[in-house]
């Protein structure tokens, strides 16, 4: 048998005769039996749950986008052709900046991105809520949406690596 206990990617034990052979040979013990063995995930922080990672994350971007939101909602209303204009800009810049954002987390990392996305997501907010001119509201609109596009991005590589490996963890992808 092989019992495979190392990284995240070998938390499974795997029997030579019966399953598929792990890509990493180097990372396994091996052994003379043929029975599988379950390999107990670490302990992360002194904490067998890990899932407050993800419920951070989860509170971080439900606070982000509720202001998001609610200034979203207030620039349709209050100032309708420059409050459209933003946001035509925000969306068209995130469209461009969705091809770049996967360079720029790899670069920065994911938790220095989510935090600089966030920052901009801020002073977007801030821009709009105070003077509402084109001389501020363009370049906003421009960073937001590039913002956007790396928050999104570096949410969809740092939530996986927040998941204990095992079995059924796509059930935790649809809560």
């Amino acid at each position: 048998m092989r019992v495979c206990g190392g990284g995240r990617a070998f938390r499974s034990v795997y029997a030579v005769g019966s399953s598929p052979v792990l890509a990493d040979q180097d990372a396994c013990r091996h052994s003379e039996d043929e029975e599988e063995v379950e390999v107990e995930p670490p302990v992360v922080r002194g904490k067998t749950d890990t899932s407050w990672p993800v419920v951070v994350l989860g509170l971080s971007f439900h606070l982000v986008f509720l202001g998001f939101n609610t200034v979203q909602g207030f620039m349709t209303t209050v100032a309708a052709e420059w409050g459209f204009i933003s946001l035509c800009l925000v969306y068209a810049s995130l469209a461009v900046g969705s091809f770049v954002a996967p360079v720029a987390v790899r670069r920065v990392g994911t938790r220095r991105a989510l935090y600089l996305a966030a920052s901009a997501f801020l002073t977007y907010i801030l821009a709009v809520s105070f003077v509402i001119t084109p001389y501020t509201l363009i370049p906003a609109s421009l960073v937001l949406g590039i913002a956007a596009a790396v928050i999104w991005t570096a949410n969809g590589v740092r939530f996986p690596l927040l998941l204990p490996a095992r079995d059924g963890a796509g059930m935790t992808y649809g809560l």
